[in-house]
């Protein structure tokens, strides 16, 4: 089973001396368990959380800084050179808007380089946003759009209507990692597969895989992701999803679907 890193305790104290301000690109059309939506809990302005430190910009004897910042809206970035080497040191991450920095790993298929991967309730489920945050003409922050629906038909979406990025497993065996998104506009035992261009070396159709959870009508929620790991013992990995209705339920017992056509079961729905 992956695992992305986890967040430090430590914050970070040291002011910038140079920045760089961005955006995410224009969408290019999505293993820490994060176990439920951010339900509220903004809380009060903070320094920016230090997260660890790993390589985004390609140069393995110089990683940088990693931090949130629930101040920076979610879709904003600061790339931050305090030694004036034009090379960022520090690179802060907005998840103002109850998103949340879920970790990084190697996505583009270009190692040693690393890329950091969001969960964003602003964004569509089923979309994927991308910036380039030093320059190099390559993604390193993935907005993985995780917004969910008006489950209870009061005109808003709450914080708990919306899904979330659970984490990352190689579903379809290929040695690179797919994004795992638990999707609160999809009837469950309903999902989408889809690639955005962020492996460019090989055009990767397989990069964000978005799980329904919700019931027939589309009302609420009925399951919850419990894991991500090789379910069947084939050597890829797969999403153990949990069923929490009783055994009268449509669709009770075991369900098992091939997302990615190769014959092997990718998602394992388990009933109580």
């Amino acid at each position: 089973m992956s695992r992305e890193p986890q967040a430090a305790a430590s914050r970070a104290s040291r002011a910038p001396l140079s920045a760089r301000i961005g955006t995410g690109a224009a969408a290019l059309a999505s293993v820490l368990l994060w176990a439920a939506a951010v339900a509220g809990g903004l809380g009060s302005s903070s320094a920016p959380e230090s997260l660890g430190e790993a390589d985004v910009d390609n140069d393995p004897e110089d990683r940088e800084a990693i931090l949130s910042d629930e101040e920076l809206p979610v879709g904003r970035y600061r790339a931050e050179d305090e030694d004036g080497d034009g090379d960022p040191d520090r690179i802060v991450i907005g998840v103002g808007g109850g998103a949340r920095l879920v970790g990084w790993r190697d996505f583009d298929g270009l190692p040693p380089e690393v890329e950091i991967f969001v969960s964003d309730p602003t964004r569509p489920a089923g979309s994927l946003d991308q910036s380039d945050v030093d320059g190099d003409d390559d993604p390193d922050v993935l907005w993985v759009g995780a917004q969910g629906k008006d489950l209870d038909g009061d005109g808003e979406i709450e914080p708990e209507e919306n899904g979330f990025v659970v984490g990352s497993g190689d579903l379809d065996g290929d040695g690179d990692p797919e994004i795992v998104v638990l999707d609160r506009t999809r009837r469950l035992g309903d999902y989408r597969l889809d690639g955005f261009g962020v492996n460019r070396a090989k055009a990767d159709p397989h990069e964000v895989l978005w799980v329904g959870v919700l019931d027939e009508r589309e009302r609420g929620s009925v399951a919850t992701i419990e894991a991500i790991f090789d379910e069947d013992g084939d050597g890829d990995d797969d999403v153990r999803v949990k069923d929490l209705r009783t055994s009268g339920s449509p669709g009770f017992g075991l369900q098992v679907i091939d997302v990615d056509g190769d014959g092997d079961g990718d998602i394992w729905i388990r009933s109580e």
